[in-house]
């Protein structure tokens, strides 16, 4: 099997998975965000749709949750990947 390239492919940002962590108790609780924004085709010559940040991730987050007293958001999961 040959490598089939990124023909055809689209380029998408995830965020999968929020930290939150209470100060007072030192708890933590984590949230599942399944977020998921197509970015666009893959050319086969040329740029590439840009990429997301960690600042786009921590405004996503920042949507998904609704942080108690005493929480704030301490770890994102966020990244790219490609499927057709």
């Amino acid at each position: 099997m040959g490598n089939k390239g990124s023909h055809g492919k689209i380029k998408w940002f995830t965020v999968t998975q929020i930290t939150i962590l209470n100060t007072a108790t030192n708890a933590r609780r984590w949230e599942n965000a399944n977020y998921s924004e197509k970015l666009g085709k893959i050319p086969s010559h040329g740029n590439e749709p840009d990429d997301r940040t960690q600042a786009d991730a921590e405004r996503v987050a920042e949507e998904y949750v609704i942080l108690r007293n005493d929480e704030e958001i301490v770890d994102i999961v966020w990244g790219h990947h490609t499927k057709k």
